[in-house]
């Protein structure tokens, strides 16, 4: 997702979105593959590119997603 041309990038970006949409799991998943940093890269990009990586950006509801995590970190302690 880093390197390559925009139209690959542009398609890894909607896979991304389309895995993440409603499921919390897969969108927990992306997050810590490292997926965010990258998508970011592709927001700032431009063209069709910002708005796919943007889409799916906000699919990924990053805060609802720290929320959980910090919630199974807890929970793993106990």
């Amino acid at each position: 997702m880093r390197n390559g041309a925009a139209g690959c990038q542009e398609q890894a970006a909607r896979a991304l979105w389309s895995i993440a949409h409603q499921n919390a799991a897969n969108k927990v998943a992306i997050v810590a593959a490292g997926a965010v940093d990258p998508l970011v890269v592709m927001r700032d990009a431009g063209g069709r590119l910002k708005v796919v990586a943007a889409a799916a950006l906000e699919e990924l509801d990053l805060a609802a997603i720290a929320s959980r995590m910090q919630k199974l970190e807890k929970s793993s302690r106990k």
